[in-house]
C-alpha cells in the first residue's frame, strides 16, 4: 500500500535518441529558451526520460552565462532525469546546482523547486545525513523569509514527507494543517486558481491516519478532500479506493462497497487509464488481505480471481508484487500449494524491494509451500534467508522489550521514595488547593474592586459631561440675555433722541405758535413729516432686525453701498441737526462699497453721527466722507466743537460698571464693529474730532 499520493504512475525511459528541436523561429535567446523549457515539460509528462535529457542539456549550452534564471531550470530539468533513473548522487548535483543559480536570480519558484526536490531526494535515497538536514534548515529559513505566500505554501508538503521520514509525526501533522488552512484561505479568495491544490495535502494526511489505524480522521480529511476534485481522474479514482480501503479497516463493508462500486464505474469509463485499473486490482487485494486476516480464504480467494482478470499490463513492478504475494498467501491458506509456489516464487525475485515486512511474509510462504511440496533442500535454504530478516526485523522491537522492562524495574525501586513521599505531596497538595483559592478569592476581590473603579470612572465621566453641558446651557443662556439687554439698548438709544426731538418740535408748534409764520410752520410741519417718516422706518427696521437677532447676534457679512446707509440715517438725525442748527456735510460717493454687515454698518454710524452732531453744538459742522489717509476701505466722521479723544474712548469702554446709559452709544459701536472686523478709533486736533472706520481688506 502507498504511503503517499505524490506520485500517481512510475515513468519509464526511452532509449532511442532523440533530436535536437529547430527553434529558427524563435527570434531572441529568451524566446528560444522558454520554447525549449516547455518542450522539456512535454517530454517529461510523456515519459521521455532520454529526449528531456538531452534537451536540458543542449538548453545549457545555449544559455548565457549570466542568465541565472534558465541556467536554475535547465540544472532542474537534469536533476529529474537523474532522479528517475535511479541516480541519486548525479540527481543531487544538478538540483544542487540549480538551487544555487535559483539564489542568485532572486526567483522564489526557482528555489522552491530546487529545495522541495532535495528534501525528497534525501528523504527517499539518502536518508538523515548532514546534508539532509542542512537543505531542511534551508528550507525552513525560505519559508521563513520569502515574501511569495505561494512558494511558501508550496513547500509546506515537501517538508512534512520528511518529518514523517523522520518518524516526527506531529510536526507532519502541524506543517500539512498549515498547508491545508493556507492554501484553502488561498483559494477562497482567489489567490489560487486550481482548487485541487489542496488536494494532495489532504490526502497525505488521511493517510497518515489511515497507517495508524485511525480510520475515522482518515475519512474525515479524505471527505474534505472531495469538494476540492473537480477534474484530475487520478484524484477521483484515488479517492474512491482509499474510502473503500478505510471504511474496510472499520468492517463497515456496505459503505465500503459503496465507494468500491464507484472506483469499478471509473474504471469502466477509463478502460485504457493504468492508474484506475491498478487502484481496482489494488483495492480487491486489500479486500482479499482483510478475509484472509479474518481466516476466511475462500472469500479472499474470490477477490484474488477478480483481481486477476485484470490486464496485469496495468500493474507496475511493485502491485505486480503485491498481487503475487497476496496471491500466494491466500493460495497457501486454501491448501493450493503448487498453484501459489508461482506467485510466490514471482514475488521473491524483488526481494527488499518490495518492503523487509513483505519480504519476510513471501519467505515464510514459500518455505511452507516447499515443505508441502516435499521440497524439503529449497524449504530449508528459503527458511536460511528467512530467519536472519526474520530476527534484524524483530530487533528494535526487542531494544523497545528491554527499555521497556528496564524502565520497570527503575519503576519499582523507585516506588518506595514515591510513597514516602505521597503523604507529603498530598499535604502540600492540599496547601496549594487552600493557596490557590486564596490567590483565587484575591483575584475576584481585585476584579471587583476594578469594575467598581471603572464603573465610578464612568459615572464620573458621564457627570462631568453632564456639567459641561449645563455650564455651555448656562454661558448661552448669559449670551443671550447680554444679548437681548444690547438689543434693547440699541433701541432705547438710538431712537430716543430722535423721538424727543420731534416732541420738543410739536410741543414749541403747541405752546408758542406765534413764534412761526405759516411759511415756517408749513417748512417745520414738512420736516416733522420726513423726520418722522424716516423714524418710523428706522424703527420697522431696528424691530424686524432684532427679531432674527434674540438667540445671539449673528452678522451677515457681504457687499453694501455706503451712501444709501448714510443717507438714511442724516435723514432720521435731521430734527437732531437742525435743532442746533448743525451744517453737515455728505461725501460719500455713489457705489462705494465695503464688505460688511448693514444692520450693523447703520448702527455704528446713527451712534457716531448723533455724537458727531452733538459735540459740534450749536451753529456746528459734521462732515462725513471716504478715508484716503490708510491703505485700504475706510469712513470718516469728522466734527468741529468739543475735542474727544482715543483715551477717552478707551476709558468709556473700559467702564463697564458705568450707571445706565452712560456711554452706551460708544460701547455699542465698539461691540458691533469688533464683530465686522472693523476697526473704530478717534483723532483729536486743536477743536475738531474725526472718527475713522477701517474696514478689513
Amino acid at each position: 500500500m502507498k504511503k503517499y499520493l505524490l506520485v500517481f504512475m512510475l515513468f519509464a525511459s526511452f532509449a532511442s535518441a532523440q533530436p535536437l528541436p529547430d527553434l529558427s523561429g524563435y527570434k531572441t535567446s529568451s524566446e528560444k529558451l522558454q520554447r525549449l523549457s516547455e518542450l522539456c515539460d512535454s517530454l517529461y509528462f510523456s515519459q521521455n526520460i532520454e529526449g528531456e535529457k538531452t534537451f536540458a542539456r543542449y538548453g545549457l549550452r545555449i544559455t548565457p552565462p549570466a542568465d541565472n534564471f534558465n541556467l536554475a531550470r535547465f540544472n532542474f530539468f537534469l536533476g529529474v532525469v537523474h532522479e528517475n533513473t535511479t541516480s541519486p548522487d548525479s540527481s543531487e548535483f544538478y538540483y544542487n546546482r540549480s538551487k544555487k543559480y535559483a539564489y542568485a536570480s532572486k526567483s522564489p519558484k526557482r528555489i522552491r523547486n530546487a529545495l522541495n526536490r532535495l528534501l525528497v531526494l534525501y528523504a527517499s535515497h539518502l536518508g538523515s545525513t548532514a546534508s539532509s538536514k542542512a537543505v531542511l534548515k534551508e528550507t525552513l529559513d525560505f519559508i521563513d523569509s520569502t515574501k511569495s505566500d505561494l512558494e511558501r505554501i508550496s513547500l509546506y508538503a515537501p517538508v512534512a514527507a520528511y518529518y514523517n521520514i523522520l518518524g516526527q509525526y506531529e510536526t507532519q501533522v502541524s506543517y500539512l494543517l498549515k498547508g491545508i488552512e493556507e492554501k484553502k484561505a488561498m483559494i477562497a479568495t482567489g489567490a489560487i486558481s486550481d482548487r485541487e491544490a489542496v488536494v494532495v495535502d489532504l490526502v497525505n494526511l488521511a493517510e497518515l491516519y489511515l497507517e495508524q489505524d485511525k480510520s475515522e480522521k482518515g475519512i474525515q480529511y479524505l471527505k474534505e478532500a472531495r469538494p476540492y476534485i473537480e477534474k484530475t481522474i487520478d484524484y477521483f479514482n484515488y479517492y474512491h479506493k482509499r474510502m473503500a480501503e478505510a471504511y474496510l479497516l472499520q468492517s463497515a463493508y456496505a459503505d465500503s462497497k459503496v465507494y468500491f462500486d464507484s472506483l469499478i464505474l471509473l474504471a469502466r469509463k477509463h478502460p485504457n487509464e493504468a492508474s484506475v485499473q491498478a487502484n481496482v486490482v489494488t483495492t480487491e487485494l486489500s479486500y482479499a488481505q482483510h478475509y484472509l486476516d479474518k481466516k476466511r480464504p475462500d472469500l479472499a480467494y474470490s477477490f484474488v480471481q477478480k483481481a486477476s482478470l485484470i490486464d496485469k499490463k496495468f500493474l507496475a513492478g511493485m502491485d505486480r508484487a503485491h498481487f503475487d504475494l497476496v496471491a500466494g498467501e491466500v493460495l497457501v491458506e486454501r491448501g493450493q500449494y503448487s498453484e501459489a509456489l508461482g506467485h510466490l516464487e514471482s514475488a521473491g525475485k524483488f526481494g527488499y524491494e518490495i518492503g523487509p515486512q513483505a519480504y519476510v511474509s513471501v519467505l515464510l510462504a514459500l518455505s511452507r509451500c516447499y515443505s508441502k511440496l516435499s521440497r524439503w533442500e529449497d524449504a530449508y535454504q528459503t527458511l536460511e534467508k528467512y530467519v536472519p530478516l526474520r530476527d534484524s526485523l524483530y530487533t528494535e522491537f526487542s531494544k523497545k522489550s528491554i527499555a521497556d522492562a528496564e524502565a520497570v524495574y527503575q519503576n519499582k525501586a523507585k516506588q518506595a521514595q514515591i510513597d514516602e513521599q505521597s503523604s507529603e505531596l498530598e499535604l502540600v497538595r492540599k496547601q496549594r488547593i487552600w493557596l490557590g483559592s486564596a490567590a483565587l478569592m484575591g483575584v475576584l476581590i481585585t476584579v471587583l474592586l476594578f469594575v467598581i473603579y471603572r464603573n465610578k470612572q464612568k459615572s464620573a465621566s458621564r457627570l462631568d459631561a453632564k456639567n459641561k453641558e449645563l455650564g455651555r446651557v448656562i454661558s448661552e443662556l448669559e449670551e443671550a440675555n447680554k444679548t437681548k439687554v444690547r438689543m434693547f439698548s440699541i433701541l432705547s438709544h438710538d431712537l430716543r433722541s430722535p423721538i424727543s426731538q420731534v416732541y420738543q418740535f410739536l410741543k414749541l408748534q403747541q405752546l408758542n405758535p406765534q413764534v412761526f409764520t405759516e411759511i415756517q410752520k408749513q417748512e417745520l410741519s414738512n420736516k416733522i413729516q420726513t423726520a418722522t417718516g424716516s423714524l418710523l422706518e428706522t424703527m420697522e427696521e431696528l424691530l424686524m432686525w432684532s427679531k432674527t437677532q434674540m438667540s445671539t447676534f449673528n452678522i451677515q457679512i457681504r457687499p453694501v453701498e455706503v451712501l444709501p446707509i448714510v443717507t438714511d440715517t442724516l435723514n432720521l438725525l435731521q430734527l437732531n441737526a437742525e435743532a442746533n442748527h448743525t451744517e453737515i456735510e455728505n461725501n460719500i460717493p455713489a457705489h462705494y462699497m465695503v464688505d460688511t454687515d448693514e444692520y450693523f454698518l447703520q448702527t455704528i454710524l446713527r451712534n457716531l453721527l448723533q455724537n458727531a452732531i452733538k459735540s459740534a453744538g450749536k451753529n456746528g459742522a459734521v462732515r462725513i466722507g471716504v478715508n484716503t489717509d490708510r491703505p485700504g476701505k475706510g469712513l470718516f466722521i469728522e466734527n468741529n466743537g468739543a475735542v474727544f479723544t482715543q483715551a477717552e474712548y478707551e476709558a468709556i469702554l473700559s467702564d463697564n460698571m458705568a450707571p445706565g446709559l452712560n456711554g452706551l452709544g460708544l460701547r455699542l459701536v465698539d461691540d458691533l464693529s469688533v464683530k465686522v472686523g472693523a476697526k473704530v478709533y478717534f483723532s483729536a486736533v486743536e477743536n475738531h474730532t474725526k472718527a475713522i472706520i477701517d474696514f478689513p481688506d
